[in-house]
C-alpha cells in the first residue's frame, strides 16, 4: 500500500495491528512518558536561566567558543550573549542526541522513521474545532507553508508586546542575522527531536485511529502540546499568552510529525519561527 495515498487511515499507512501492550500498560507508558518530558523540560528551563553561570561547568568549551566562533563580536555588545547561547545549544544538542539513541535502542530503525524528511505533501486530517478543512488535493505542502506564516506572524506580535513594549528595536537585523539563523537551525531541531519525536517515535508502536484499539494520534499530539506549553512558560515569549501559543504550536507539530511521519514540517515551522525570535532577543540586548 502507498504510505502517502493513505487518507484517514493508521499513521503507520496500515491497518492498526494487535498490541502486545494492555490498555492498562499503555496509559502507564503514556504518563511515564509525560513525567519524563516534564522533567526534561524542568532540567532545560533550569539550565537556560542560568546560562551565563553553567559556562564554569564548560570552561574549555567557552574559551574555544569565544575564539572562534564569535571572534570579533565583542564590538556588537552582545558576545557574552552570543557566548552563553552558544554553550547552552552544543549542550542542548548533545542531550538530543541522547535522546535520539535511546529511541533506537528502543524501537530500532521503525522509531528512526520519525527522523526522517517523511511525506511532506500528507493528508492533513481536518480539525472541525480549528476550522481545519483542507480542500481535495491539499496536503501538508501547502498547508505547512500557510501555517508557517501565521505562526510566525503571532509570534511577532507577540514579541513586539512583550519586548519592544516601548521602543522599537534600532540595532542592525543583518548584523546578527547569521547567528540568529544558526541558533535558530540547532534549537528548532534540539526541541523537535526532544518534544516530537522522542515520544512520538516510543509510542508509535501503540497508535491507532480507532477508539480503544490503541493510543490516538492526537492524545500523544496533545501531550506534546501541553509539556511544550508548561516549559515556555518562561520562555520567549513567555507568561500565559506565550505559554498558550507554544501549547498550540506544539500540538500543531506533533499533529505535523505524525501525519507525514517525518521530521521536515515540525522542523522548518520551528525554524522560521526561531529566527524571528532569536533576531528580536538579539536586538533587545
Amino acid at each position: 500500500m502507498d504510505r502517502s495515498s493513505t487518507s484517514g487511515s493508521f499513521p503507520n499507512g496500515n491497518q492498526p495491528h494487535k498490541q502486545s501492550a494492555s490498555k492498562r500498560d499503555i496509559r502507564r507508558i503514556t504518563v511515564t512518558l509525560f513525567f519524563v518530558l516534564l522533567g526534561l523540560s524542568a532540567a532545560s528551563v533550569f539550565f537556560g536561566t542560568l546560562r551565563t553561570e553553567a559556562l564554569s561547568l564548560f570552561p574549555g568549551l567557552s574559551s574555544l567558543i569565544g575564539a572562534t566562533l564569535f571572534r570579533g563580536a565583542a564590538d556588537l555588545g552582545i558576545f557574552a550573549v552570543l557566548r552563553n547561547e552558544a554553550v547552552y545549544q552544543i549542550s542542548s544538542l548533545a542531550a538530543a542526541g541522547l535522546l535520539i539513541l535511546t529511541v533506537f535502542l528502543v524501537r530500532g530503525r521503525k522509531g528512526m522513521e520519525y527522523l526522517r524528511r517523511g511525506n511532506i505533501n500528507a493528508v492533513v486530517k481536518p480539525e472541525r474545532w480549528m476550522a481545519l478543512k483542507p480542500k481535495e488535493g491539499e496536503g501538508w505542502r501547502s498547508i505547512g507553508f500557510t501555517f508557517t506564516m501565521i505562526i510566525t506572524a503571532v509570534t511577532a506580535v507577540a514579541l513586539r508586546f512583550q519586548l519592544f513594549s516601548e521602543n522599537c528595536p534600532s540595532g542592525n537585523v543583518l548584523s546578527i542575522l547569521p547567528a540568529a539563523v544558526g541558533f535558530s537551525a540547532v534549537n528548532a531541531f534540539v526541541e523537535e527531536s526532544v518534544f516530537r519525536f522522542f515520544p512520538i517515535a516510543l509510542l508509535s508502536r501503540f497508535m491507532a485511529e480507532k477508539k480503544g484499539e490503541g493510543l490516538r494520534p492526537g492524545t500523544i499530539a496533545v501531550i506534546s502540546g501541553v509539556v511544550f506549553g508548561i516549559v515556555h512558560y518562561i520562555g520567549t515569549p513567555g507568561g500565559a499568552v506565550g505559554m498558550l501559543l507554544a501549547a498550540f504550536i506544539g500540538w500543531f507539530l506533533a499533529k505535523a510529525m505524525i501525519e507525514t511521519r517525518g521530521f521536515f514540517w515540525p522542523w522548518f515551522i520551528h525554524f522560521i519561527q526561531d529566527v524571528v525570535i532569536f533576531s528580536a532577543l538579539f536586538l533587545s540586548v
